[in-house]
């Protein structure tokens, strides 16, 4: 079965300076031939070498009690955190679903239909706890950092790491609420995957967090939004500081909804990794809140870590490399390759 690479992996390669010639060769692809190559092989075994590394720093002494497997061995580590709630079942509202997008399109492959965003109906966290966080990142104005690595971000941030007090605290909220919120929106996501990837156990408990930062939208500054884009993350999860009343404009921007959802202290936003969204303009006033960005232990999701990859290659220049990687994140989707198929039929 031969497939014919899709529109917008050509355009991409056809845009830059150095673009590669849509040759025949170059539309059509066999994904048997090509999962059957070293090249898939070798690429497959270093994103997922990657996802090792990665899991094994949120494993280090700084931020090892945000996150519930403990080693790089599988084994759990004595001082981990086990998810669970004292509050019951967390009220949500679904903000939308992947069918109810401008241009509808399936979830990603360990999502359900409604796995999409979710905001809770109340707040969970106080309005004393999200006070605290922003009094200690403001007690060093210093340290507030431009994204600069981002050319779409123009916020400033501080790393939760680096927030002693704030630190302490973040655990506990993990263990206590957090993951067990994201449980309970994102079923297919965290259960589905940990029976995939993670000996079958399923659960919060796999959870953990790979960064938390605590983000600054600030109208007057020139640092009032954040551009559209994905996370790296198989969920982000978003607590607003401060009131939205203190600030004109702003909230979550969800691209395939085409709308921005506001939300005030206390309050979650998550939404899957794999949505892209941004932080909305503020047109006044000054927005804090503390974003995580949540993987599960074992949890790689090999296509979009190809993708990603590939972005890479794209961005430098390496234009072959790049087409190369699109193709293996292609072929590393049944879901891609199904859809791809149709398409032929059709």
């Amino acid at each position: 079965m031969w497939c014919r690479r899709p529109c917008w992996l050509l355009l991409a390669l056809s845009t830059q300076s150095g673009a590669l010639s849509p040759s025949p060769n170059r539309v059509w692809f066999s994904p048997s031939e090509v999962r059957a190559s070293p090249g898939f092989a070798a690429a497959c075994a270093k994103v997922e070498a990657n996802h090792e590394l990665a899991y094994a720093s949120t494993a280090n002494s700084r931020i090892k009690a945000w996150a519930d497997p403990g080693e790089t061995d599988g084994t759990k580590s004595s001082s981990s955190i086990s998810a669970h709630s004292s509050l019951g079942p967390i009220p949500v509202e679904a903000v939308g679903a992947f069918s109810d997008c401008a241009f509808p399109c399936p979830p990603p492959p360990q999502f359900g239909d409604r796995e999409l965003c979710f905001l809770t109906k109340a707040p969970i966290f106080s309005s004393g706890e999200c006070a605290a966080v922003v009094a200690e990142a403001e007690a060093r104005p210093e340290r507030w950092s431009a994204q600069s690595q981002f050319y779409y971000a123009r916020d400033v941030t501080q790393q939760v790491e680096d927030l002693p007090k704030t630190r302490e605290w973040f655990g506990p909220a993990c263990r206590d609420k957090l993951f067990p919120l994201l449980e309970e929106c994102f079923p297919g996501a965290v259960n589905k995957a940990n029976k995939a990837n993670a000996g079958g156990d399923g659960g919060a408990k796999n959870l953990r967090i790979f960064d938390a930062k605590v983000l600054k939208y600030n109208a007057t500054a020139g640092q009032a939004f954040l551009g559209v884009h994905r996370d790296g993350s198989l969920l982000t999860a978003i607590l607003a500081l401060n009131s939205d009343a203190e600030y004109e404009g702003g909230g979550t921007y969800l691209e395939p909804l085409g709308k921005a959802v506001r939300y005030s202290t206390g309050h979650v936003c998550c939404h899957a990794g794999a949505v892209r969204h941004g932080g909305q303009r503020i047109e006044s006033g000054v927005r804090y809140a503390l974003v995580c960005f949540v993987d599960l232990y074992g949890g790689l999701e090999l296509d979009r870590a190809l993708s990603n990859e590939a972005d890479l290659f794209r961005v430098a220049g390496d234009l072959a490399q790049a087409e190369d990687w699109y193709t293996y994140s292609l072929c590393a989707s049944d879901e891609a390759l199904e859809a791809l198929e149709a398409e032929e039929e059709e």
